[in-house]
């Protein structure tokens, strides 16, 4: 007799072998924005994560797929689908993982001369139902592609060590049947979170009450104007781990962190760059990491456990900029355990807005902070070293996403934008701004 199903979030086997729950806040504003953009036949944050290695074995291919199949064992909610918000796992057979492997292992040899390097590939990938697995043997670089409903900019590296470690040292034949063991819950599971009370949606709605009225916001000249999205491309800039150093101690000696201080930099040249009024306010997200209070098993899993948080700055000075956005973080951070009931209206609030598109072009502008990557990513691994690692957020809008982390000592922040609304020119000159705004306010050279 077939199982009945319910709302619950729990995984339940519905059927022999099949599993499933209810997807829930997060992971819905993730499935349900996707829905927005797909009939521009884009799927908004669609992520790529790519590394570069250097594999000394004598087949990559064959050795990444092995690698590959592992990661499904211990991540198998990266094989699930979705259906009427359900998340959907089938346990694995010999005949479903060969099915599974010709759809999400997808190896791009060098009779493909338009896909000689990832990054080259990354604009050309449309969307995809379950997390995919791209492999450049000529380059020896990797591209995971996964929706942000599945996963998020901390959980991939803890991923991707997981796969570098599997290359270095190749796990024996993986036995499927019982994977579903390792099916991780949602962030309301994961977390604890209690149901939304009254004081909460009083909350929510006064935050985004502000947040809407304090648009518009600072943000970088949108140079092209384009009716329909195009692709999303990215750039970066990356400090010499001299001038990393520098920083940090600099930040340090304001009591402020890298993080603080280069995401004031980055306001401020955005306002400039954007030819905006002196009281113009600067309204974005914050994003925040809730591993910490997940349940120990599951902190180091492929999951999206995180949240964004509306974020209003009164752009001003650099020291004065960077001081609200570490009180921001700092009060959302000491309190969040209690406020993570808004996290359910909080994304209805945001999908909602994101679904109702503005009268003007959008410059909003978002920023992740990826962190440290060691020791959840180290590079080294046996023979096997990532020599590089980048992302992309798809961006079908004229807002810009940027993320912000520190790997084997170098500071990067990256632009995602889509080349439909600004120029690789205009991108190029927001970053020198950037960087020259924060050598200039911290009193350092440039080397």
């Amino acid at each position: 007799m077939e199982a009945p199903q319910t709302d619950s979030l729990t995984w339940q086997e519905t059927h022999p072998g099949v599993f499933s729950r209810s997807v829930d806040a997060t992971e819905n504003l993730y499935l349900s924005a996707a829905d927005v953009t797909k009939p521009l036949g884009r799927q908004w944050a669609m992520l790529c994560f790519a590394m570069r290695i250097e594999y000394p074995g004598s087949d990559l291919v064959e050795a990444t797929r092995q690698a590959w199949k592992c990661i499904r064992y211990h991540n198998p909610m990266l094989a699930s689908t979705t259906n009427h918000r359900r998340r959907v796992y089938q346990v694995a057979n010999e005949l479903e993982v060969e099915s599974w492997l010709r759809e999400t292992f997808i190896v791009h040899d060098r009779t493909e001369n338009f896909h000689q390097d990832a990054k080259r590939l990354q604009p050309t990938l449309r969307s995809v139902k379950r997390a995919t697995l791209h492999l450049i043997p000529g380059t020896q670089e990797i591209v995971l592609q996964v929706t942000h409903d599945l996963i998020d900019g901390i959980s991939i590296q803890y991923l991707f060590d997981q796969l570098l470690s599997l290359l270095a040292a190749p796990s024996v034949n993986v036995l499927f049947g019982d994977e579903a063991k390792n099916l991780v819950p949602s962030l309301q599971t994961a977390a604890h979170i209690s149901p939304t009370d009254s004081v909460h949606l009083s909350k929510t709605q006064a935050m985004y009450d502000q947040w809407v009225g304090s648009m518009p916001t600072t943000g970088i000249a949108i140079t092209l104007a384009g009716s329909i999205p195009g692709n999303t491309l990215w750039q970066r800039m990356q400090l010499s781990e001299n001038d990393t150093a520098r920083v940090i101690a600099a930040a340090k000696q304001r009591g402020l962190t890298p993080t603080h201080v280069l995401q004031a930099a980055s306001v401020l040249a955005a306002k400039k760059h954007g030819g905006h009024a002196e009281e113009t306010n600067h309204v974005s997200f914050g994003i925040f990491d809730l591993r910490h209070l997940c349940d120990t098993p599951y902190r180091e899993m492929a999951a999206p456990y995180f949240t964004c948080m509306p974020l209003v700055l009164h752009p001003a000075s650099f020291i004065n900029t960077a001081q609200q956005l570490k009180d921001y973080y700092s009060e959302w951070k000491a309190d969040m355990k209690t406020q993570l009931p808004i996290i359910e209206p909080s994304s209805a609030t945001f999908l909602h807005l994101l679904s109702t598109p503005p009268p003007e072009p959008t410059n909003l502008m978002s920023v992740s902070h990826l962190g440290l990557f060691e020791p959840r990513l180290t590079s080294v691994h046996r023979a096997v070293r990532m020599t590089d690692f980048w992302m992309s957020f798809e961006t079908p809008t004229s807002g810009i996403s940027t993320f912000m982390w520190t790997r084997a000592g170098v500071l990067t922040w990256q632009i995602c934008y889509n080349e439909a609304y600004h120029r690789e020119e205009s991108i190029a000159r927001y970053l020198e701004m950037t960087q020259e705004i924060l050598f200039e306010s911290l009193g350092l050279k440039e080397e």
